[in-house]
């Protein structure tokens, strides 16, 4: 068996899961590092730029992630498909985008369910006390009660330097190396 996926097809794969809601493209893990500890989470990918490399993602400020990007910007994500049996790995850095033109254009289109999701009283990761709410609305929230979540939402663009592969398969397993040299993609076959 010959590895057959492509950087074209990755970014295809990966382009599809920002509209599919059943592909398991859209949920992967994010690793980054802070100080000695390695921090895994899942994020839900919103839009794939393949001609910089860029996979976009959502997020609240106040959120740990953010302090430890801001200390190190590096960063895995980790896709896999367990019906393909493909897993794909990306290493790269992150930027921070928060309260500039980018987010408010992308939060002028939010729909009123997500944008809830950044009007939270408490920061995300808080302990809850026993009778503290997590929204600050009893009942009904409204685009003018959420306008106050623009404060805490970001994003975060993931420059994208290295690609790994791994096609399992009983036949034997196949892998390549994909990384950005000289403003080329440079692929390598590597013992899985």
């Amino acid at each position: 068996m010959e590895l057959s996926t492509t950087i074209e097809e990755i970014w295809r794969l990966l382009q599809r899961a920002t509209v599919d809601k059943r592909s398991p493209f859209r949920t992967p893990v994010l690793g980054t590092q802070h100080q000695e500890e390695v921090a895994l989470r899942t994020l839900v990918l919103r839009k794939i730029h393949p001609e910089n490399r860029h996979c976009t993602f959502y997020t609240d400020y106040r959120t740990p992630k953010i302090r430890q990007l801001l200390f190190n910007p590096k960063a895995s994500l980790l896709f896999y498909h367990p019906k393909k049996q493909l897993q794909i790995r990306l290493n790269g850095k992150i930027s921070i985008h928060h309260k500039n033109e980018l987010c408010q254009a992308v939060w002028h289109n939010l729909p009123l369910y997500s944008r809830r999701d950044y009007c939270t009283i408490k920061a995300p990761s808080t302990l809850l006390g026993k009778d503290e709410k997590i929204y600050p609305w009893d009942t009904e929230y409204t685009f003018e009660n959420t306008a106050k979540g623009f404060q805490n939402f970001t994003i975060l663009l993931f420059e994208t330097h290295k690609i790994d592969v791994l096609q399992l398969h009983h036949s034997g397993h196949q892998r390549e190396l994909h990384q950005w040299k000289d403003n080329q993609w440079i692929t390598t076959s590597i013992v899985p």
